[in-house]
């Protein structure tokens, strides 16, 4: 099953999460993703949750890979599409001052203007 799908484009890379449940059924797999992109070809990173429903502790230690290796390359991760559970999530563990979560797509590529 396809929990996620990845587009590269010339200055990002998009990672669409495609499932609702974002947890330690998809997490492995996309750690791997995210780790294999930013050895092979570092570029930016915009993350869609717009499908995701819910996030447990494996999905927030996912989005912290991929703030670790961004930053670590000088590179951005924006991450959009984040419904009003996951956002409860991010205010109370405090990673909503640590990500940059905005509203839609075009929020986020205007980031990277």
């Amino acid at each position: 099953m396809n929990y996620f799908s990845t587009t590269f484009l010339e200055n990002f890379t998009e990672i669409t999460i495609t499932t609702p449940r974002f947890d330690s059924n998809v997490c492995p797999l996309l750690k791997s993703e995210i780790t294999k992109i930013f050895n092979e070809q570092p570029k930016h990173l915009i993350i869609d949750l717009s499908t995701a429903k819910y996030c447990d502790s494996t999905g927030i230690s996912t989005l912290l890979l991929a703030h670790r290796l961004s930053s670590q390359n000088n590179k951005q991760l924006i991450i959009y599409g984040v419904n009003s559970i996951i956002t409860s999530i991010f205010k109370v563990s405090k990673l909503n001052s640590v990500f940059k979560i905005v509203n839609n797509k075009t929020e986020a590529l205007d980031l990277l203007k």
